[in-house]
């Protein structure tokens, strides 16, 4: 049997309670084997669990894993296991950067003590834009999101855009409250034009919504799309470079949150707040 010790965090608030949750599960001698750290995910029951080694030379190496299975990349794990390692390894020091290697890439971050918790930032990398969505497909989309072909912001693209997880970033105004997902195959419908996720953005108050793909669990605030979001952003002259732009998202959801974003040398950068909620360990 293994015992491990675990945090649990909220990311993108500086508030408990708030923003997403995540449990990050320490793994001094080895990670578990992907099945068991599946069912740890279920267990855990947040939107994404993730596992970390030990700190080698300013590395550690990370696995992330939603109750579904296991994310080549994603954004408010590696700032909420920023925070806990900072906390957990360095906790009188005012500043951390740590590298993440994940099997998709590797994640610089670096973390601040802040009178909450933590501030923590990451460099997701270039962003690659991979697809505009034909206009013909526009009506599609928006009705697989409960709403219609008027609700979308004429002025911009429904585009795929990935920092590590491409998303199909969805323009829309003054209709958040009203989108959900409707059909059983958007994940197959995203796959066509290289998305795993859509993400919904309201182009004039920059608020956000997405969900698993079949609609049943909303994410409170989703880092891997906030990036991507900050390179439409700058791509289509909204945004300026080194520019920060706020986003919030999970109102809906009753977890509000704020992730900053912005556009610095090519590289999409990410940032936000991190409390803890609770420790623990468990054995296995």
């Amino acid at each position: 049997m293994s015992s491990y010790e675990y945090a649990h965090v909220d990311v993108f608030t500086c508030r408990r309670l708030e923003g997403n949750g995540l449990a990050v599960v320490f793994c001094p001698e080895a990670f578990p084997a992907p099945v068991t750290m599946l069912e740890i995910a279920r267990e855990f029951k947040q939107f994404e669990t993730i596992f970390v080694s030990d700190v080698a030379d300013g590395a550690v190496e990370a696995r992330i894993f939603t109750v579904d299975g296991e994310l080549p990349f994603a954004g408010h794990p590696l700032l909420g296991a920023a925070a806990a390692l900072h906390a957990r390894l360095r906790p009188q020091e005012a500043e951390m950067p740590l590298l993440f290697r994940l099997c998709a890439k590797a994640v610089p971050t670096v973390s601040q003590r802040t009178p909450e918790g933590f501030h923590v930032r990451m460099r997701q990398g270039a962003p690659l834009f991979l697809e505009e969505v034909r206009r013909a497909d526009y009506a599609m989309l928006a009705e697989a999101h409960n709403l219609t072909s008027a609700d979308l912001d004429p002025r911009l693209p429904i585009e795929v855009v990935s920092t590590g997880l491409p998303y199909a970033l969805i323009p829309v105004r003054g209709c958040l409250g009203r989108a959900r997902i409707t059909i059983r195959d958007l994940e197959e419908r995203l796959a066509g034009y290289g998305a795993s996720y859509s993400y919904l953005f309201d182009s004039e108050t920059l608020e956000a919504r997405t969900w698993d793909n079949l609609g049943l669990v909303e994410d409170s605030a989703t880092g891997s799309a906030a990036g991507p979001l900050a390179a439409y952003l700058c791509r289509h002259g909204l945004l300026k470079e080194k520019q920060t732009v706020l986003i919030r998202q999970g109102r809906y959801a009753n977890r509000p949150g704020e992730l900053h974003a912005w556009m610095e040398d090519g590289e999409a950068y990410v940032s936000g707040g991190v409390v803890f909620f609770a420790r623990g360990s468990f054995t296995l």
